[in-house]
This record gives structure tokens, C-alpha cells and sequence, in this order.
């Protein structure tokens, strides 16, 4: 039950918990974290989409596995621009910082049932707080940086914005050079 423990601790004592979660130890109640939401998000768009059990079921599984993916690909592109800034994290740490700053996400599921109960008003509502999440987890995986590697929360902020680039970036250059060579296969036969 340790990592409800940490859990609370993220949400009223963020700087606290990401310098006790720098220790590998954490790297597996850090992907219960992530399943949980993984579980609470897939269920969230099950529910708006009605999803049989079943479908719900693998949807639960895809959004884990890519969710899992995505974790691991931005963890390893974070310790890769932060050792060329001179971190002092490991890509354990980051991937640890990384799941917890996720937790504000546990609350989607209230917020995504207000538009139901309130009508217009609910749907600004969720709006907002969904906004003000989505910077809440910013925060914490910059804070979480700066606490893994050392760094000042403008460098933490500084790596995440070049990491997500990076990313971004790559997967516009594959993109880009499937259509090109898809292109150049059609256009020879």
C-alpha cells in the first residue's frame, strides 16, 4: 500500500514525493500508476463510445500498451536530452517521475461525468479542470526533472519542450519518408 502513500504525497507534496521516488524501487508501483490510469482513461472513452465488454477489455489493454510505450520512448528521449545538459538522472528515475506525475489523471473520471449532471455549465466545468490537469501534470514532470537531474525548473521546462520536439520532430521525418518511398514505389510500376 505504499504507493497510495505516494500517490497522496504527489498531490499535496510534490517536491517531497519525486525526491523520495527517485529510487528504483519505485519502477513497479510506477506501472501500476500507469495501468490504473490506463484503466480509468480506456473505461472513460468506453463508456462515451458504449463499448461491449469485451471491446472495453482490449481497449484497456491497447491504451496500457501504448501508454506504456509512450512512457518509456519520453523517459529514454528526457535522460538523452538531459545527459547532454549534464543530468545527474538515470532512466529509471525519469520513467519513475514520469508515471507519478501522471496521477492528476486519476481524477479525470469525476470530472468527465459533469457535462451528464450539470449540462452546458458541466461541459465549461470539465473544460477547465481538464485544462488545469493537463498543466497540474506539466508541472510535475518538469518538477520531477529538475529534482532527478539537478536542474532548475527552466531547464526541467526547457527538456521536456525539446524532448516532446524530438519526438514530434521524428515522427514527422518517418512519416514524411514512408509517403516518400511509398511514392517513389507506386510512381515505378
Amino acid at each position: 500500500m505504499d504507493w497510495i502513500e505516494n500517490i497522496y504525497t504527489v498531490i499535496f507534496r510534490p517536491k517531497e514525493a519525486f525526491k523520495k521516488l527517485s529510487d528504483r524501487k519505485y519502477l513497479n508501483s510506477s506501472l501500476w500508476i500507469l495501468f490504473l490510469i490506463s484503466i480509468i482513461f480506456a473505461l472513460n472513452i468506453s463508456a462515451d463510445l458504449y463499448f461491449s465488454l469485451s471491446k472495453t477489455i482490449l481497449f484497456v489493454f491497447i491504451t496500457f500498451i501504448s501508454g506504456s510505450i509512450l512512457w518509456i520512448v519520453m523517459s529514454i528521449v528526457m535522460t538523452f536530452v538531459s545527459d547532454l545538459l549534464k543530468g545527474e538522472g538515470r532512466t529509471t528515475h525519469t520513467m519513475i517521475g514520469w508515471a507519478y506525475a501522471h496521477v492528476p489523471l486519476l481524477f479525470i473520471a469525476p470530472v468527465t461525468t459533469l457535462p451528464n449532471i450539470l449540462g452546458q455549465p458541466g461541459a465549461i466545468l470539465k473544460i477547465i479542470i481538464t485544462t488545469f490537469i493537463f498543466f497540474w501534470i506539466c508541472y510535475l514532470i518538469v518538477l520531477s526533472l529538475s529534482i532527478v537531474n539537478n536542474f532548475s525548473i527552466r531547464k526541467s521546462l526547457y527538456i521536456l519542450i525539446l524532448s516532446i520536439s524530438l519526438i514530434f520532430g521524428s515522427g514527422i521525418f518517418i512519416i514524411t519518408t514512408f509517403l516518400a518511398l511509398g511514392t517513389m514505389v507506386i510512381t515505378s510500376l
